[in-house]
């Protein structure tokens, strides 16, 4: 019998209760007597439900949630056993219908059957299912050639990379892969970290790595929406010959050959570029200025960045310059996936690494809207993936580079991986842009403060997407690695925010909670979601804001 009070499910993820399902049950184990529990809602920590739960002889006990209790949301539930006790998150969901594939997670790299892979104790089972619950569309995850071919013309594909996608299949999930690590097989024996990121450059090397993504192909003909080819090109991290050449020549040549190679035998599927960190053209020296001017547009379906670092204002500067060098050099504009973007949420401040991090989980979850909300401003960007889905620490918690995920890795309280609010968040995002596409942005700047206007509509509604950011367009800006809710307010009327005629009908928080309108709309860093309607049509629904 276990003496830690732990909650005993494979999941914190919860479709809101019906008349067919009318209750959520939480199965505890570790338990020392009668198990006093509570419901706080978040972010306000009022108490939505309390109870008592009797212990069984074999120290369990099941704690019972009531639909009144419930509205889509998350919440802490508290339990309490004796002198044990134990908390967890949890999201109550209704997922909306999947009408696109835009908003999707990458995976942290354990495509394989490692020893190190297990002890994390994910399966895809476990995963892919919170990702459909959620509302997400589309998932990245990454095969290791050394890994998977030992011997040459082999291929011991893991039964993780399986049940990735015959489980994509099955939750309605668009699949892409990403391919990376050179091989000692090809590259005269080197296995050093050296070795396996050094890019494929040889005759031998590039045939060896095309035959492998081939390989993949066939094992999951037509469940495999694209192919990602290499992972950070640009950072010594994943391609040890890149500094200090700085030459983005030096992918073409591997680029060039597997292209070729998967259109002729797969048409269907998308042949994206190395993910390259960032989205840079003007400088010198950056890679998709190179990129484009050595005609590297000719050997891909979309380019693969990683816009990490970027505030709203500078994500939006700098896809600008992208689109604008792309059409000076191509003659039109490119499709663009982000298959890698994300915030990770660090205390105290990291001293060093990736700068793409912040310091609470609502500054976290405010950057995932961020980023979602304004890629789809630019109308060839295809995809986003946020990174990633569970934090990936093996042994440093705290560390940067560990704590980006929507889920905290499971622990001494729960067997499930526990979802951040950044998880609801995207949920919710996924549910308020349901059914409605990108129209138009409005940009303007009020007492201090720079604001974003986001209009999408669709099936006869309007509805926008609101925010302010501070004057800074470069770096991240502290103030949002520091967000809270309300912080960087600003109070407009009404007309500052719709068009002329148009009359607000509702509003809304990244949480889904209503935000009151009266007579004037407060913006903020944290998005707002906003109902618009004709005024003729708001009044006749009895309902006008403003």
């Amino acid at each position: 019998m276990s003496d830690v009070l732990r909650f005993a499910t494979s999941s914190l993820v919860f479709p809101e209760p019906t008349t067919a399902r009318p209750q959520i049950s939480l199965p505890l184990v570790g338990v020392d007597g009668p198990v006093e529990w509570t419901v706080r809602r978040f972010p306000d920590d009022v108490v939505v439900a309390s109870g008592v739960a009797p212990a069984s002889e074999s120290g369990t006990a099941t704690i019972v949630l009531e639909p009144r209790a419930w509205a889509p949301g998350y919440v802490r539930v508290e339990a309490a056993s004796g002198s044990r006790q134990a908390a967890v998150p949890m999201i109550v969901q209704t997922p909306p219908a999947a009408d696109d594939f835009f908003g999707g997670v990458t995976l942290f790299p354990h495509s394989d059957d490692s020893d190190q892979v297990a002890q994390r104790k994910e399966t895809p089972n476990d995963l892919i299912p919170v990702m459909g619950a959620l509302g997400m569309g589309a998932l990245l995850d990454t095969l290791p050639w050394s890994v998977i071919e030992t011997t040459r013309g082999e291929y011991a594909f893991s039964t993780w990379t399986d049940q990735i996608v015959e489980l994509c299949q099955k939750h309605g999930l668009r699949l892409t892969l990403r391919f990376m690590q050179n091989n000692p097989l090809y590259n005269g024996g080197d296995s050093s970290q050296k070795g396996l990121t050094r890019l494929p450059r040889t005759d031998e090397e590039v045939t060896g790595f095309t035959d492998f993504v081939l390989a993949a192909l066939r094992r999951y003909p037509g469940k495999v929406h694209a192919v990602e080819l290499w992972n950070e090109v640009n950072s010594a991290s994943f391609n040890s010959g890149w500094w200090p050449d700085a030459d983005a020549r030096t992918i073409l040549p591997l680029l060039r050959a597997a292209y070729t190679a998967i259109a002729d035998e797969f048409p269907d599927v998308q042949v994206l570029t190395p993910g390259a960190v960032g989205t840079g053209v003007q400088a010198a020296g950056e890679f998709w200025k190179q990129f484009i001017e050595e005609g590297g547009l000719e050997h891909c379906d979309a380019i693969s960045a990683h816009p990490y670092e970027q505030s709203p204002r500078q994500f939006r500067a700098l896809m600008k310059a992208l689109n604008k060098k792309m059409v000076a050099v191509n003659g039109a504009v490119h499709p663009v996936a982000f298959t890698e973007a994300g915030w990770s949420r660090v205390v105290p401040d990291p001293t060093g690494g990736n700068g793409a991090w912040v310091r609470t989980l609502h500054a976290q979850a405010m950057a995932l809207v961020h980023l979602l909300v304004g890629a789809q401003e630019f109308a060839n960007v295809s995809s986003a993936f946020w990174y990633n889905m569970v934090d990936s620490w093996w042994d440093d918690p705290g560390g940067t580079e560990n704590n980006f995920g929507l889920f905290v890795l499971r622990g001494n309280a729960s067997d499930a991986d526990r979802p951040k609010p950044v998880a609801w968040a995207f949920a919710r995002l996924r549910r308020e842009l349901a059914g409605v596409a990108f129209h138009s942005v409005r940009s303007f700047d009020d007492g201090g403060r720079h604001v974003d206007v986001f209009r999408f509509t669709g099936g006869g509604r309007t509805r926008l997407v609101a925010w302010t950011t501070p004057e800074q367009i470069d770096p991240y800006p502290d103030e949002l690695r520091s967000a809270r809710a309300g912080d960087g307010a600003v109070s407009l009327p009404v007309s500052a925010v719709v068009a002329d005629g148009e009359r607000i009908t509702g509003m809304r928080d990244i949480y889904g909670d209503a935000v009151a309108v009266d007579g004037a709309v407060t913006l903020s860093f944290t998005p707002a979601y906003i109902d618009v309607a004709k005024a003729t049509e708001a009044r006749r629904a009895g309902a006008t804001l403003g």
